[in-house]
């Protein structure tokens, strides 16, 4: 019932709300199930008369998204769930159920039911805070809902001119040395991990106020994902069309096409983008994960920390887990990596440390059938690819 009604309010929105933004001519041919987890407002920046919100780049989603990779705190682990009857008769219901004492396990299934409610009221929910926000909200920094030039870090703005310098040739030798000059000018550590500066100093403390102002005030909230407890979606506070879209088609685009051409790099689109806050009262440390998004960028945007470095590990599909390699992660840095690289963020010792994050996604890696996945979309769309690079359609419940 659930999935059937996401269904409907995902048509309606589409018929409503043509042309979308954002969204790829060959995506809305397909004829495939089109789902919002997004919501824009438009960076209303002290407008007087806020603009209606909209819906922002459509996903591509499958059934998975209701019933796969639920988190389990209690146990640290992802499972499936549909309901309970069906959980607690499942085989991994039953392992993860059978030691656990009666209050233990009333706890999960708690959890498990208001996450599957929260999946299929996702749409609705959202759509009542934006229109709150966009009514109701005053931004202390109006001008952080707009990239400017003087926001962009210069090692930035000279990474851009690096990629653009060999005037578009398309010879296999000057796309090659576009390659090394850019890879020059970033840090990679582990292998597959970039690191380089973003936003300067100034807007990183200008957007640490306003998260601030935003957080203190009684302003509807939702939690980023199910891991983290604290942090907002920027997409209801209105941060997309001014600033977080143009640093995905001016700047990141470009970098995660030459890093990253095998997954999905060249045809990012759409993203979805949160902040994180770590602190010894709150959430102090992410576990071991990988993220929702063919490409990640991760910025530190402060506040005053010690510790709570980055540990990345291998790809999701390694057998071997075990190592880890620390980060350190500076203010105004990000840190980009692709979606499927395990990673984790050790325990901040004291101080409050906030992040940006963005789960670059891109409906053309998103239209393939994973194989290994078990089951079909609503509508098969042929890939153009070897299925080598097929994702599944979503990846990981550290999601939504």
């Amino acid at each position: 019932m659930g999935s059937a009604l996401s269904f409907h309010l995902g048509r309606l929105a589409v018929l409503l709300l043509q042309p979308l933004r954002r969204m790829r001519t060959e995506s809305l041919k397909s004829g495939a199930m089109l789902v919002s987890d997004n919501l824009e407002t438009r960076a209303h920046c002290g407008q007087n008369t806020p603009a209606e919100p909209k819906f922002a780049a459509q996903r591509l989603i499958c059934e998975c998204f209701y019933t796969d990779n639920y988190h389990i705190k209690e146990v640290n682990r992802h499972v499936s769930y549909v309901d309970r009857r069906s959980f607690e008769n499942s085989e991994e219901g039953r392992k993860i159920l059978t030691p656990l004492g009666t209050a233990r396990r009333e706890t999960i299934i708690a959890a498990l039911e208001q996450e599957s409610r929260r999946r299929h009221n996702l749409l609705a929910e959202a759509l009542d805070r934006s229109k709150h926000i966009r009514a109701h909200y005053k931004p202390l920094h109006p001008e952080v809902y707009e990239l400017r030039a003087e926001w962009i870090h210069p090692e930035l703005e000279a990474i851009r001119a690096t990629l653009f310098s060999e005037g578009g040739s398309s010879s296999q030798a000057s796309k090659a040395a576009e390659v090394r000059a850019l890879r020059n000018r970033l840090r990679e550590y582990p292998p597959g991990v970039f690191s380089f500066p973003v936003f300067t100093r100034d807007f990183c403390q200008r957007f640490v106020a306003e998260a601030r102002h935003f957080n203190e005030s009684d302003m509807p909230k939702a939690r980023p994902n199910s891991m983290n407890k604290e942090g907002v979606l920027l997409e209801e506070c209105g941060y997309y069309e001014g600033l977080l879209d143009p640093l995905l088609d001016k700047y990141l685009k470009p970098i995660a096409a030459q890093l990253y051409p095998d997954y999905g790099g060249a045809t990012l689109d759409h993203h979805r983008s949160f902040t994180v806050k770590y602190h010894e009262d709150g959430d102090v440390e992410l576990a071991y994960h990988y993220d929702d998004s063919e490409v990640t960028l991760n910025v530190c945007l402060g506040e005053q920390f010690e510790g709570g470095e980055l540990l990345f590990g291998s790809m999701r599909d390694c057998a071997s887990q075990t190592s880890r390699y620390p980060l350190r992660h500076d203010v105004g840095t990000g840190v980009l990596h692709r979606g499927h690289h395990m990673h984790e963020a050790v325990a901040v010792d004291s101080g409050v440390r906030l992040n940006l994050i963005m789960w670059l996604r891109s409906s053309t890696e998103r239209n393939f059938i994973q194989p290994e996945h078990g089951r079909q979309r609503p509508v098969k769309i042929p890939p153009t690819r070897g299925s080598k690079a097929a994702w599944c359609c979503h990846f990981n419940e550290q999601m939504k």
